[in-house]
């Protein structure tokens, strides 16, 4: 019934190349018909060329299954490789070429379209694994893997010493901001990252060292934010202590002007007082000198609290000294953080 219904629709539009992949994968599967197929796959590839690169290195690969049911090798070959040039990333394209290219025993041309198939989709390296027609070329497969694995290797080491530092020194800070601010820091997730990454490089396989790879990737976006994060934080904090140092200077201003308002009341009552004495001293010594007396110790009196009160004012409290020295603390770590 659906062969019927493609044959319907390829009257209704006989340049429709998913219709005429569809035939031909109903007689090569279904209908066991061969030759059927092979026209239906031409005609794929004739329409998909100008329209779908994809489709016709799709249908090019049905075609060279055909070929190579007929024992011709070096046209299933030649079928493949033209999927490859319309489809360059196609990796099963890739594969099969090379799969072909292995039945014929051309190793060199074999291997660089497995390395770039894998590359592309690392599942290849178990079904190449598991493929015998690669048996002629495993000695260069083998290789190819050694290769791919060590070359995983190195940048996953290289990736993960740059990595180990980073996560030691912010360890080392974090441990500094949770030793003095009170809120929690939350690095789980970046501590059981670093876990599974010793792991997969410890299994000392190509897809584990590509699994290893991603994490370390993956961990440097998490280290950024972790570091962004607590950056902010003690951002927050420094703020916090600034404004309460300016709390703390802004009582002390008031207090300072209110004694300065308390100290006149000295001025109110050292004149009159002076007055007083003057005309005492007056009257039963003839002389006003009490009153000049009396006016320089009211003076003396007044600016020495006045010095007294100013000096108290910019002295800092306990509260202020503790404040100060957070902030130097958490900017000094803040200036660490930057430098990670």
């Amino acid at each position: 019934d659906a062969l019927e219904d493609f044959l319907e629709s390829e009257k209704k539009n006989k340049y429709d190349f998913i219709v005429h992949i569809s035939i031909g994968m109903i007689y090569l599967f279904q209908k066991i018909n061969k030759e059927n197929a092979l026209e239906y796959f031409d005609k794929a590839i004739k329409y998909a060329k100008p329209k779908s690169p994809y489709h016709a290195s799709y249908a090019l690969l049905y075609k060279a299954l055909i070929k190579r049911d007929f024992g011709l090798i070096e046209e299933a070959e030649r079928c493949t490789n033209e999927a490859v040039e319309l489809c360059p990333d196609f990796a099963e394209a890739l594969y099969q070429n090379a799969q072909y290219n292995a039945l014929l025993n051309r190793p060199a041309k074999a291997i660089p379209l497995l390395r770039k198939a894998i590359e592309i989709d690392v599942n290849y390296c178990a079904k190449i694994y598991n493929e015998k027609d690669f048996d002629k070329i495993r000695p260069y497969i083998d290789e190819l893997q050694v290769k791919l694995r060590d070359e995983q290797k190195q940048i996953s080491l290289d990736k993960y010493s740059v990595t180990t530092k980073m996560h030691d020194t912010l360890n080392n800070l974090i441990n500094e901001v949770r030793n003095q601010q009170a809120f929690e820091i939350h690095d789980e997730e970046a501590k059981n990252c670093m876990i599974r990454i010793r792991e997969l490089i410890q299994r000392n396989s190509y897809r584990d060292y590509l699994e290893a790879n991603t994490l370390l990737d993956k961990l440097s976006i998490m280290f950024q934010k972790l570091c962004d994060d607590t950056k902010t934080r003690l951002e927050k904090s420094i703020r916090y202590y600034d404004s309460n140092i300016s709390n703390i200077e802004h009582r002390i201003k008031q207090q300072f002007e209110k004694s300065l308002e308390n100290a006149k009341y000295i001025w109110r009552f050292g004149i009159p007082i002076s007055i007083l004495l003057g005309i005492v001293g007056c009257v039963k010594t003839s002389s006003f000198s009490l009153f000049f007396v009396f006016l320089i110790i009211t003076a003396i009196v007044y600016y020495a609290f006045c010095f007294t009160i100013k000096s108290t004012s910019k002295a800092k409290t306990p509260e202020m000294i503790s404040d100060e020295s957070s902030i130097e603390c958490l900017r000094d770590i803040l200036r660490r953080l930057e430098r990670i």
